[in-house]
């Protein structure tokens, strides 16, 4: 028994079926690169700002009046953890400053108690 008609082996008229590829470099024959390349999508940029101001117009009413008081709470506690934030660096910039100063007059000191050592020993010279 024969191949079957129309089968993968053979063509319908009989001829071998063209070399299509398949696997990962099926799509870099020259048919895939002559489609046209979707344009860019462009966007509106959001940062625009709000637009124009109306004369006589209003502010819209806010949706929710439990959004808007949980909104005013938020608020008023980022201003508080931020001048809680402001007072924790000033404190730490301090304590460093004191703790710079401190090391250097200890260094001062140091050298001031290794020369006296020195002098009691006889090793500075008199001039």
């Amino acid at each position: 028994m024969g191949p079957r008609r129309g089968s993968a082996a053979t063509g319908a008229s009989g001829t071998p079926p063209p070399a299509i590829p398949t696997g990962p470099r099926a799509g870099n024959f020259p048919y895939r690169s002559t489609l046209p390349t979707p344009a860019p999508i462009r966007y509106a940029p959001a940062a625009s700002g709000p637009g124009a101001t109306i004369p006589g117009g209003r502010l819209l009413p806010a949706f929710d009046k439990a959004s808007e008081e949980r909104l005013a709470r938020l608020r008023a506690d980022q201003a508080k953890l931020e001048e809680d934030v402001k007072i924790l660096q000033e404190r730490k910039r301090k304590g460093l400053f004191q703790w710079e100063r401190t090391k250097r007059e200890a260094e001062k000191e140091g050298f001031r108690a290794e020369v006296a050592e020195q002098y009691l020993l006889g090793e500075v010279m008199m001039e």
